[in-house]
């Protein structure tokens, strides 16, 4: 979340973490667990980062890190940040 914690549907997710997702037509029960854990955080960004170069890449620049970020850069722009991992439900 790039608004980090404060935000009204990370809140209802911890208040509740049975979650419906819906992506185009396929829709699925799945289980949020959340982590504001800088270097979770930044595990993930640098894994995104090497799949998605460009795409990524972008939106770090638009925060501000530079083209080629280093793993400093990750952890302490992922220091306000939250993620949310979905864990679908086997019969969703």
């Amino acid at each position: 979340s790039a608004f980090g914690t404060r935000t009204d549907w990370y809140r209802n997710i911890l208040a509740d973490p049975g979650v419906r997702v819906r992506v185009g037509r396929k829709e699925f029960k799945a289980f949020a667990e959340t982590s504001t854990d800088p270097v979770r955080i930044a595990d993930f960004l640098d894994y995104r980062l090497a799949r998605h170069p460009h795409m990524i890449g972008m939106m770090l620049r638009a925060e501000g890190l530079p083209p080629s970020p280093s793993r400093q850069d990750l952890e302490s722009l992922a220091v306000d940040k939250a993620l949310v991992i979905l864990h679908p439900e086997e019969d969703s």
